[in-house]
């Protein structure tokens, strides 16, 4: 969680942070399942750079508690909303949810690995929630590779717990990230995760899934592994021991 926050607040001071709708998409699925929901007016600018800082400390405090403070039976109930696509019985389904750039999220690893499992003859599907700057790399990538079989942009979805439900793993390969959301999300949802080495990734190692280096064979080897046998998560996510833990932390900053 402080590499979450450290993160998060880097972002909102960043260049690519340059207006409020730009912030809102970046938190808006952790604000659905958040106790307390702050708009984009609990920011200002601040000089002539556009810094953006928390309006003042009861604002500040809020913000943290709604990155952090779960409301889990609220994702679950997002989850259960009907959507047309349907789960692919004997076929393994991996999702990625994210923002499509490159530089940081490497989505480009997932289509050399989708390229490698199909030539080797394994049954999978791929979904991809999101959109970005290079959507249409992607998407001309998957073509070239006749991948579109096997991996479906589905675009921005305000809502995307109900394609957690219809997945068997969540996919992160990413080459960094501050807290991943996707790890909490996936937690909640009981949904395994095969995961690069970013922030926090020891909470997943061993007990929510399988973790990877930054190399196309290692997630090779671990999408192939998770398709053969698949993984059993060993231990249950406590959605009310993490907020009581994430309270005690805020209230010994404040």
């Amino acid at each position: 969680p402080d590499n979450y926050l450290n993160g998060a607040m880097e972002f909102l001071n960043s260049k690519e942070c340059v207006d409020e709708e730009l912030m809102e998409q970046q938190f808006i699925r952790v604000m659905r399942y958040s106790r307390i929901i702050m708009g984009k007016y609990a920011f200002r600018k601040l000089g002539e750079n556009g810094m953006r800082r928390p309006i003042n400390k009861a604002i500040y405090e809020a913000w943290c508690r709604s990155m952090f403070v779960l409301n889990d039976s609220e994702l679950k109930k997002l989850a259960e909303e009907k959507v047309n696509e349907k789960k692919d019985e004997g076929i393994t389904t991996f999702i990625n949810v994210g923002r499509h750039d490159e530089k940081q999220k490497k989505l480009t690893r997932i289509i050399e690995v989708a390229k490698r499992l199909k030539m080797n003859g394994y049954r999978f599907k791929m979904l991809w929630i999101g959109d970005g700057p290079d959507s249409n790399f992607y998407k001309e990538e998957i073509r070239k590779n006749k991948l579109q079989e096997n991996i479906e942009l589905l675009g921005r979805k305000q809502n995307p717990y109900p394609y957690f439900k219809i997945s068997d793993c969540v996919i992160l390969t990413s080459d960094y990230e501050g807290y991943p959301v996707v790890f909490l999300e996936s937690f909640i949802l009981n949904k395994p995760i095969i995961t690069t080495k970013v922030s926090d990734y020891e909470q997943v190692e061993g007990k929510y899934g399988y973790v990877t280096d930054k190399s196309i064979e290692d997630i090779y080897e671990k999408m192939k592994l998770f398709i053969e046998k698949g993984f059993d998560i060993k231990q249950e996510f406590d959605a009310n021991q993490y907020n009581s833990e994430i309270i005690k932390k805020l209230e010994r900053i404040f």
